[in-house]
């Protein structure tokens, strides 16, 4: 294999041509309205004159063409068929008449797929108003991300929050949209807005019980990190000093996140569990948002032994933009040097990108992230004393709008088009090909 990495930044290597090339089809949106234009009660719980009700999510469903042929049209269908909680994916490109702003100005389609395997962004929190951030999203051109829904929530709290996700995509469809596969990330990218892959950082919600795993799919749920930063009845975090490995609950729990078409997340998790959980699984695993150990020693990035099963496993890691785990790779330069070190090792096909982007949580969230209900001394995650505060963004990449200079940095080093492409979201497409279901 030709080398793609080099201790100096600057590359004069000759690009290496990927594999199958970026799928390009993609399907037209489906269309929806609101439900107080149609004669139900408005659906937004937030906007003047409105008068939110306890029924009003209950509203008469509108009436829905028979011959609609698109992937997310048959996905939602088929999901409704099987469960009550009747999944549902706004795909407007217009706000509700009754919103008080006007719609975003149309967006052209990226021409390549960015999606993001981690944005910690609590979306749902009670803000003034979240569509600043959400716009970001729009000028950067991402279509689509994984969200962070839990931390150390249990069941009904994070029922709560998948209902204020929906909420949220409902009050700003002509931004975003929920999404459970590729096809309909693809359908929402396709339309200029981002989707939004409901994902957590902890499976504390299921509360030690298997049979929550299905019940959270059927919520939407795609995406389960097995422990966030402390032990748990899964396994061992990152940050314990002896990892425990996978229990046998963590064992019965991915056979059925596997059944169930949930993405097994090994970010925060423990090497010892991380392996366990690799060797456990039947599909692909990902780790989203964690950088290489040999190059940023830190307790949250990976070591070469989890890569090398993660590549034989046929899994994904998403290199992340998070300065307290970047180590030296601060600069565009250095971090695509991190990424070519990275496909030298376990191959172009695994790499993406997983930023950790934070546009909205602040001092509030980093609190709860690091300490939660767990800990009455302060605690630092991937800080430490020496460097308690939030982390400060990358000069080149503060936000999700800066979404451009990772291509360019991608670009600059020495990628060629179509491994540019794998790595901005074509690896995570095919990822969630493979492993989840609508």
């Amino acid at each position: 294999m030709t080398a793609r990495w080099c201790c100096a930044s600057a590359a004069t290597k000759a690009p290496v041509t990927a594999g199958t090339p970026p799928r390009s089809k993609r399907s037209s949106a489906t269309a929806s309205r609101c439900r107080r234009a149609r004669g139900g009660a408005c659906t937004s719980r937030r906007t003047p004159g409105c008068t939110p009700t306890a029924i009003c999510r209950a509203s008469t469903p509108a009436p829905r063409s028979r011959t609609s042929t698109s992937p997310a049209s048959r996905s939602r269908a088929s999901s409704r068929s099987r469960s009550s909680w009747g999944w549902k994916t706004p795909t407007t490109a217009t706000t509700s008449p009754t919103s008080s702003r006007p719609p975003a100005a149309p967006s052209e389609a990226p021409h390549m797929l960015y999606f993001d395997g981690l944005n910690c962004s609590p979306f749902e929190w009670d803000v003034p108003d979240q569509r600043p951030a959400l716009l970001k999203l729009r000028e950067g051109g991402v279509g689509g991300f994984i969200s962070t829904l839990a931390w150390y929530e249990g069941a009904v709290e994070t029922m709560d929050k998948i209902v204020k996700w929906r909420w949220m995509a409902e009050d700003n469809s002509d931004l975003v949209a929920l999404a459970t596969t590729s096809d309909e990330i693809r359908e929402i990218a396709a339309s200029g807005r981002t989707a939004i892959v409901l994902g957590s950082q902890n499976i504390s919600f299921l509360e030690n019980r298997l049979g929550f795993v299905e019940l959270f799919a059927e919520m939407g749920m795609r995406v389960g990190q097995l422990t966030y930063n402390i032990q748990s009845d899964i396994g061992g975090s990152c940050y314990e000093p002896t990892d425990s490995g996978l229990s046998r609950f963590g064992r019965a729990v991915v056979a059925e996140m596997n059944r169930c078409g949930m993405v097994v997340d090994l970010s925060h998790v423990g090497d010892r569990t991380s392996r366990d959980a690799i060797d456990a699984s039947d599909a692909p695993v990902a780790i989203t948002h964690a950088n290489p150990y040999s190059l940023a020693p830190h307790a949250r990035n990976k070591p070469d032994e989890v890569l090398d099963a993660l590549k034989a496993n046929h899994g994904i890691l998403g290199l992340a933009t998070y300065r307290n785990i970047v180590g030296e790779h601060t600069t565009p330069a250095a971090w695509a040097d991190m990424v070519a070190w990275t496909v030298d090792r376990i191959g172009i096909d695994h790499v993406a990108v997983g930023t950790d982007f934070d546009q909205t949580g602040g001092e509030r969230a980093l609190t709860w992230m690091r300490q939660g209900r767990w800990a009455k001394e302060r605690q630092y995650g991937a800080g430490s004393s020496n460097n308690p505060a939030p982390a400060a963004k990358l000069d080149w990449i503060t936000g999700p709008q800066d979404f451009p200079h990772i291509e360019q940095a991608l670009r600059d080093h020495g990628f060629s088009d179509d491994e540019v492409a794998l790595i901005m979201g074509e690896n995570w497409m095919r990822f969630f090909d493979r492993t989840t279901r609508s």
